[in-house]
């Protein structure tokens, strides 16, 4: 069967964004490179998959996807956070996350389109050892980027925030694991184990608990799935030194960067990062109390329709003051500014109302179905424990990881609102689909140039569409930047005036 129109084009467009998003920094414009510079990416790739979905349905009559079972509820969701708009306070913002959640929407959809999926997993996999890398150098004194020191001696790499980079390492590690499992042969077994140990060191270095959680989760969900099946205990009987060897290495590491200065860097606090955690009247356990507390009230307040998509920062600084844990809590509590619940899950709730917590709910669940569906109609295949081959389909198994990881980060922090981390969870599920043929049987094969013309001008189109907003928002930020910092100038003068 003839490949679909665009497919290349758009698998091109992927790849490309799969290097960019991470990677694009403007450490001197802004603070946290986890923002507008990647989302000026998403913009930009969101464009040319427009205009080459638009060209696929008008010019070429080819469907724009595969039926899959994530279509009807991903375009459920986008359809019910445009309704809920009619219930929000902060209308601009509203809208601002509606195109950020219909991008991302679009990306996951036309990634499903495409007739293979390992050179875009290649591509996510390849970049996001880099970031790591990255950060593992930031760890050891290699620093080439002029950051702001807030945040160190936690690594960011060039997501300029510990918190986001731990979401995203955890996001791609689960696939990279899956795809180590069933590695057919032992020179790729290697690169993927060198990939694992980069991904896994420097969560560790980001001092994220969510982070932490998050990736304990999806690995030990993944070996209980291969657990349940009788050829996914011969893939773990056939891997078993590997991981033995690796849990054994794991432990020496985290037990040298957590009790000893390594490089003269300072150790990572695993004990009371842990302890912390668990401390029900310390900041962190009481701030994310409140920030549920304010998730709730929202929903109490609308329960069907919900409070509108993005409203939460607008209605936070007034139903904070009315949280019992506000109330009770010291002085601090009152003088933070939050833009997000902290919680991805109650903040769809709270956004969304019941109903569209649900289409969340229904999506998870049509992913889990589906992937462990793919998984266990995988075929027996042959293993070879020396030297060789595993075959098998080892994409379902990964997605599972992931998506579980997102979701477990997303109870305690917002990894659905950083730009990097959402983009690699809804490629994740547009993924799943790829492989799947979606040129209909008896269509006309019959190439013209100028529908390849006319492709080019589609999306050539689409993209100019957010030049202008994009240079604009640039501009905006740098001056805002530079209005904070002439502040902060300012009041250390007067600060030396007085003291």
């Amino acid at each position: 069967m003839r490949v679909p129109a665009l497919s290349r084009t758009t698998e091109v467009v992927l790849i490309v964004t799969a290097f960019a998003v991470p990677a694009a920094v403007l450490p001197t414009l802004i603070q946290d490179a986890a923002g507008l510079p990647k989302l000026v990416v998403l913009a930009f790739a969101t464009a040319l998959l427009c205009g080459a979905g638009l060209a696929r349905v008008f010019l070429y009559r080819e469907p724009l996807c595969p039926a899959t079972p994530l279509t009807l509820p991903l375009l459920l969701l986008l359809g019910w956070a445009a309704l809920s708009l009619v219930n929000t306070t902060a209308p601009g913002e509203s809208i601002h996350s509606l195109l950020y959640l219909g991008a991302l929407m679009i990306t996951a959809l036309l990634a499903s389109s495409l007739p293979r999926r390992e050179p875009v997993l290649n591509a996510i996999m390849i970049s996001t050892g880099m970031v790591a890398l990255y950060g593992i150098g930031q760890y050891v004194g290699f620093e080439p980027l002029p950051w702001s020191p807030h945040f160190k001696p936690r690594i960011f790499a060039t997501l300029g925030n510990p918190v986001f980079l731990g979401g995203f390492l955890v996001a791609v590690f689960p696939l990279a694991f899956a795809r180590w499992l069933y590695a057919e042969r032992e020179e790729t077994k290697d690169l993927l184990v060198l990939l694992l140990a980069a991904l896994a060191i420097a969560t560790y270095l980001t001092w994220t608990r969510s982070a932490w959680l998050a990736l304990l989760v999806s690995t030990l969900l993944q070996l209980a799935v291969l657990w349940a099946s009788a050829r996914g205990r011969q893939l773990l009987a056939a891997n078993r030194a590997w991981l033995l060897t690796g849990l054994v290495l794991g432990i020496i590491a985290v037990t040298l960067i957590s009790s000893a200065q390594m490089f003269g860097r300072t150790p990572v606090p695993l004990i009371d990062r842990v302890r912390d955690a668990l401390n029900v009247q310390g900041y962190s356990v009481q701030f994310r109390r409140l920030t549920g507390e304010v998730c709730l009230r929202l929903t109490e307040a609308h329960p069907l329709l919900g409070a509108g998509l993005n409203s939460y920062s607008a209605r936070y600084p007034f139903l904070r003051l009315n949280t019992s844990t506000a109330r009770a809590a010291p002085e601090r509590y009152f003088h933070s500014q939050e833009k997000y619940g902290h919680n991805d899950h109650l903040q769809w709730l709270a956004e969304l109302g019941v109903l569209g917590f649900g289409i969340w709910i229904w999506i998870l669940i049509c992913t889990f179905r589906w992937a462990w569906r793919l998984h266990r109609a995988e075929p027996p295949g042959l293993l070879h424990t020396g030297s060789g081959t595993q075959s098998g389909n080892w994409y379902p198994l990964g997605a599972i990881g992931g998506v579980t990881a997102v979701c477990v980060d997303g109870t305690l922090n917002f990894p659905l609102h950083i730009a990097p981390i959402a983009w690699v969870f809804f490629i994740t599920l547009g993924l799943l689909g790829a492989g799947r043929p979606t040129t209909a049987a008896g269509q006309s094969t019959e190439r013209r140039w100028w529908r390849g013309v006319a492709a080019v001008a589609l999306m050539a189109i689409c993209t100019a569409t957010v030049i202008q907003p994009a240079i604009k928002a640039l501009q905006a930020d740098r001056m805002l930047l530079e209005g904070d910092r002439q502040v902060s100038y300012n009041n250390y003068e007067m600060a030396g005036v007085y003291y």
